[in-house]
């Protein structure tokens, strides 16, 4: 036999083991059946599906939030208005409906006080300020009180 033919031989008989070799590794269970990735991909997009529902309510909360720093923000600065107030000023005025303010914010806010004269004693008026707002389905109010002392009289 030649020296060709025999190179020949060997490089068949390589090339016959590596596709032995080959077909061999592939006819186990190697992979993954249909039904397997189906059943994957609907556990996957079932937490996908989660991880938005909380990030829509947490926008939302978020936005509540900041509406009530807002209010509460209007309600306290509205009483330090009051207090500036001579004691006998028409804004300090007891009875009749609630006084009313349109606050000059970006978004709608209202606030509006009640005074009781002489609560908690003789010399002092208490108020009871209520910044609201509707941004959403509901309304929301923020209530601060407050006790206002006459000066005039210390």
């Amino acid at each position: 036999m030649s020296v060709q033919a025999e190179i020949r031989r060997c490089r068949q008989k390589a090339y016959s083991d590596e596709t032995d070799n080959r077909a061999e590794k592939t006819t186990g269970d190697a992979g993954l059946t249909l039904i397997e990735v189906l059943f994957a991909l609907a556990i996957v997009s079932v937490g996908l599906l989660s991880m938005a529902g909380l990030q829509v309510r947490s926008i939302r909360d978020n936005r509540t939030a900041r509406m009530k720093t807002e209010a509460t923000l209007l309600a306290a600065g509205a009483l330090e208005r009051l207090r500036l107030l001579p004691f006998d000023h028409p804004d300090l005025a007891e009875g009749g409906p609630p006084h009313r303010l349109e606050a000059n914010s970006g978004a709608a806010f209202w606030v509006q006080w009640t005074v009781w004269d002489h609560q908690p004693v003789a010399g002092t008026k208490t108020v009871c300020i209520r910044v609201g707002w509707t941004g959403d389905r509901y309304g929301h109010v923020v209530r601060l009180t407050g006790i206002i002392a006459d000066r005039s009289t210390q």
